[in-house]
């Protein structure tokens, strides 16, 4: 087959990436926003030694599960990857993407994985979005990269943001279009936070779609590449307006990243104007501050049902010690000190840490330590000095445990351990990882904090085996 080759296929499959997969000639075909049962013309776009991509030219048949989508850049920004399937098959197939790592990378086929728990209302869900700057001759554009593209895409409302957030954003880019409009300023990213100011749950606390709801507020983060003399005077008339003309605005930060490593933020802070820091309140009765910098899980009414999840799992019944590794700024440590005798929080990055240790203390929380350190450093070393451990909650990053964190819990014989995954894959090889040292896997149980997007949570309760 050929570049520029068209050709009819039929989808058999769709991947968390949003490809649909054929299978022309016998050789896979990766078809963006193809769905399986669905007859399409397309045209080879790609050709590799083991696969193809192409794209649709007409699709001569629909699936049922197939819908329009909300927004009018779905398909060209690469926010989203699942707005034209319906929820109940968005759920199905993260399930199925579970099971199949599970099988495929544990060798686990007997596994029961639970339904995914879904949200209600799965739109206007995001307390935080991150968006490039990119000048053009009409001025600064602002918003997502293209799929696979530097590209950035404007959207005037994106169907997963709460209209607060969606105005904030209308208001940036208009004080931009009257102080910066020939794009001389250093401009890189900005970055929109939300958090509720109560404790109420459901989409209806994050302000998603009641404009008028009060619930929340916001702070904006300004990221420049370059500090230049009147930079921040610059930045503090449109500061000034934007929080007089947004009043859930209270916060404005101007950061500095010269750097072009991945990173968004940078180490210093050029200004803040309004608040340094916000309070966010969970359903959980916990109230965590949020920084520039702060971690914030991206869907707070999920948040709330995954640290459900996280507990019921745990079974604390007020005697346990419970080690959190990869603790982050300690929502899940918190959380499960108001259940267990105590709770030692172990992470690596120490703004993170210094968090924890400040929500501890705005929520009175004396049973709760946390400690700067990498898990496969600390944790066996713990273990050797022969301190208590009853559950252990491991919620590593996205590459899953370190092999030294796997060999520790298996020396130590720790009887129950919640896995806590946001990839299936590195979920799957650390599941099986423990099997071998001695592990049963207890439940499975998915829960979608992405809704539209290929990402799924899951939490894996795991008990030692008896000799």
């Amino acid at each position: 087959m050929q570049l520029g080759q068209e050709l009819e296929i039929i989808g058999e499959n769709i991947s968390l990436q949003g490809d649909g997969i054929a299978r022309p000639q016998g050789i896979t075909c990766f078809v963006p926003g193809l769905l399986p049962g669905e007859k399409a013309r397309v045209k080879i776009t790609q050709v590799k030694k083991n696969y193809l991509r192409a794209q649709v030219i007409e699709r001569k048949s629909a699936a049922p599960e197939r819908v329009e989508p909300r927004c009018s850049s779905f398909g060209l920004c690469g926010g989203c990857q699942f707005q034209m399937l319906d929820y109940a098959s968005q759920l199905a197939l993260k399930r199925q993407a579970v099971v199949d790592a599970l099988q495929r990378l544990a060798h686990l086929h007997d596994v029961d994985v639970q339904p995914v728990q879904g949200m209600d209302h799965p739109w206007r869900y995001r307390n935080r979005v991150q968006l490039h700057f990119q000048a053009s001759q009409q001025g600064w554009r602002l918003g997502h990269y293209q799929a696979g593209s530097r590209q950035v895409v404007e959207n005037d409302d994106c169907p997963l943001l709460p209209i607060p957030l969606t105005e904030v954003i209308t208001e940036l880019r208009g004080q931009l279009a009257k102080h910066d409009p020939e794009c001389r300023w250093p401009l890189t990213h900005a970055v929109i936070k939300s958090v509720r100011t109560n404790a109420r749950t459901g989409n209806e606390a994050a302000a998603g779609e009641k404009k008028a709801d009060a619930g929340i507020e916001l702070m904006l983060i300004i990221v420049v590449s370059k500090a230049t003399a009147d930079l921040r005077e610059r930045w503090a008339a449109i500061a000034d307006a934007m929080i007089e003309r947004n009043p859930l605005l209270t916060s404005v930060v101007l950061n500095l990243n010269p750097h072009s490593n991945g990173e968004v933020l940078g180490r210093r802070y050029l200004n803040t104007w309004g608040k340094k820091r916000l309070v966010e309140h969970t359903a959980a009765r916990l109230q965590l501050e949020v920084g520039a910098a702060s971690f914030q899980q991206v869907n707070p009414t999920q948040a709330d049902v995954l640290l459900q999840v996280i507990g019921a799992a745990c079974a604390l019944t007020g005697s346990e010690t419970v080690i959190d590794a990869y603790c982050g700024v300690g929502a899940i440590s918190l959380y499960l000190a108001q259940r267990a005798k105590a709770v030692v929080g172990i992470e690596e990055v120490a703004p993170a840490v210094d968090d924890a240790r400040r929500n501890a203390l705005i929520n009175a929380c004396t049973n709760a330590t946390f400690h700067v350190a990498a898990v496969e450093e600390m944790l066996p070393n713990y273990i050797k000095e022969g301190k208590a451990c009853d559950v252990l909650v491991l919620d590593p990053p996205r590459r899953g445990c370190d092999p030294r964190v796997i060999d520790a819990i298996a020396e130590a014989e720790i009887q129950r351990i919640v896995y806590v995954s946001c990839d299936p894959a590195s979920m799957a090889r650390d599941v099986g990882r423990l099997v071998v040292a001695g592990y049963r896997v207890g439940s499975v149980q998915p829960v979608d904090m992405f809704p539209q997007t290929g990402h799924v949570e899951t939490v894996v309760l795991m008990s030692r085996v008896e000799k």
